[in-house]
């Protein structure tokens, strides 16, 4: 089967979903305009456009991501985050078109008037709708989508890869909070996700339960602030910063 994955081409997710398809034995290309989109999975076609900035991005990709569909004359269409990559693959009018939601698409996004028309549109060319949690299928559903074409996919986890019993002892000797009890948070450091609730639940935390100690993966944003607070809360014996780390590094 050739398939058509439209999206920038850099998340773990996208790295998931593509080799599984390329293994499967589907002939799959990859349109996107980010630069650095992924080129180490062999098998995959990538057709990639980089655009001279961000303001040019969602005319060029309006106008070339149909272009592209059109050429490639695939079987199928997976479009990607409803306001952007997946708007682009619902202009080219291609079906069947399978549509992912990421979460702000559809959570966030249509707040803003005009991107809720966007969203809308990518949804009204969908033949089917994946998305990642209940909440996001019950707003798809509000936006006017049936609930029969949209399918609860949860992002999957390697664990032979994510085994604490196997990966976890080098960490917590390079932490020296061998007998600790360790939080492990992933978010990214960006207003929208709430960080600092986590910050200020440390102190409670820490008086109920002494051992305790965080490590926080991930920047943004927020990560200078984050960690003002944590200075102001007298809290930096029991919390780590690492950084946005590599999924391997994860």
């Amino acid at each position: 089967m050739k398939i058509c994955f439209v999206n920038k081409g850099i998340s773990v997710h996208d790295r998931k979903r593509l080799a599984h398809l390329v293994n499967q034995g589907n002939d799959v290309h990859l349109i996107s305009f980010y630069n650095k989109a992924l080129l180490d999975i062999p098998g995959l076609t990538v057709h990639q456009f980089p655009v001279p900035g961000p303001r040019m991005a969602f005319p060029i990709a309006c106008l070339m991501v149909p272009k592209l569909i059109k050429k490639i004359k695939p079987d199928i269409v997976i479009g990607n985050y409803l306001l952007t990559y997946g708007f682009y693959s619902a202009l080219s009018h291609f079906h069947p078109l399978l549509q992912i939601a990421w979460g702000s698409d559809v959570l966030i996004a249509p707040n803003n008037p005009l991107f809720r028309q966007i969203v809308k549109y990518s949804l009204k060319h969908a033949d089917l709708v994946a998305v990642d949690s209940d909440i996001g299928k019950k707003t798809i559903i509000s936006l006017g989508y049936p609930a029969e074409k949209i399918v609860v996919l949860p992002c999957g986890v390697d664990f032979n890869r994510f085994n604490p019993h196997v990966n976890g002892k080098h960490i917590r000797q390079d932490t020296g909070w061998q007998d600790n009890l360790i939080v492990v948070c992933t978010r990214q450091h960006n207003p929208v996700y709430g960080m600092e609730y986590l910050i200020e639940a440390i102190p409670h935390v820490i008086s109920r339960e002494p051992a305790a100690r965080f490590i926080l993966i991930g920047s943004g944003s927020s990560t200078d602030r984050l960690k003002r607070r944590v200075n102001n809360l007298n809290i930096e014996e029991y919390v780590k910063f690492t950084g946005t780390l590599a999924n391997e590094e994860l």
